[in-house]
């Protein structure tokens, strides 16, 4: 255990919080990422990478610092997610000294995720005392891990850090995040063959929508060549209708004129008859007469 360093005359102002990555524990992140880049293009990893942690769940993550401090110091963990306080001292969560000089504090990082962070000593009125020296502590939280507990030391020595995944076997934090690097690039390998795989139903969906849409319009035109020749025939069915209802019209009024020339030739027929009886009538009268006067003679 290390006593914290006591404060003598006027109170510092609080260190900035070293996030740039110096460990080579962030470095190997950086070559797996930059392997990522080069595979896939950094704006590709980049989107692939946001997507899947927006859509893992939360993972619980115990802190436990081993630290023997100076009665008043508190403890935070800060680091760059918001459960840590995005590097801001007094947004971090404040651990919770237990028995054997054990420091701990909970909170919930997203599977998938890769946090930096760092403790810090606090003055129990809370000004900050110190900030752990060394590089910045990485943790990689896998995808599949449902649980983590971390055990560090003030010092922040690697070989002493260890991570115990649901309730296993504890591990480094270098062999964690090289395991890490390796599931996010089968991640995304995977994601990589869906869009391919998405990208050829998408050319297949193309294509038989192209088709369709040809078939559309070869229908289109059949029904208007169709329609047209159905207008066509309409019309002529229209004119012959007209005509027809013409020729009953003039059929009617021939037939009405045919039968009153019937009528007048019956009645001049008629006439000529009387008249030719008439004559004939005369005619016998006088030529009886006449025989009756010759035989008085």
């Amino acid at each position: 255990a290390v006593a914290a360093p006591r404060r003598r005359g006027r109170p510092r102002k609080s260190p900035l919080p070293p996030v740039s990555p110096g460990s080579s524990l962030v470095a190997a992140a950086e070559g797996a990422a930059q392997g990522l880049a080069e595979n896939y293009g950094a704006a590709v990893a980049l989107a692939a990478y946001q997507d899947t942690l927006s859509r893992q769940p939360l993972v619980d993550v115990s802190f436990c610092l081993r630290a023997k401090l100076e009665f008043g110091t508190r403890v935070r963990v800060v680091g760059g997610h918001e459960s840590l306080g995005t590097w801001q001292v007094e947004s971090a969560p404040e651990l919770v000294w237990g028995e054997g000089d054990q420091w701990r504090a909970k909170i919930r990082l997203p599977a998938g995720a890769i946090v930096e962070y760092k403790y810090v000593l606090l003055e129990s009125g809370g000004g900050v005392r110190a900030w752990q020296s060394g590089a910045n502590n990485v943790l990689a939280v896998k995808l599949s891990e449902e649980r983590i507990e971390l055990f560090d030391t003030w010092q922040s020595n690697p070989d002493q850090a260890l991570v115990v995944s649901d309730g296993g076997a504890a591990a480094k934090r270098e062999g964690r995040l090289m395991a890490w690097a390796g599931e996010m690039m089968s991640q995304l390998s995977a994601q990589r063959q869906e869009m391919r795989r998405m990208s050829l139903e998408l050319a297949g969906s193309q294509q038989e929508l192209k088709e369709a849409r040809e078939r559309a319009e070869f229908f289109r035109g059949q029904y208007a060549t169709k329609e047209a020749e159905r207008k066509e025939v309409a019309a002529q069915l229209a004119e012959a209708r007209a005509l027809n209802t013409a020729l009953e019209s003039q059929l009617l009024d021939t037939t009405g004129a045919l039968k009153e020339a019937i009528e007048t030739a019956s009645a001049l027929l008629e006439q000529v008859d009387a008249k030719g009886a008439a004559i004939r009538s005369k005619r016998r009268s006088r030529a009886a007469a006449e025989e009756a006067d010759s035989n008085d003679e």
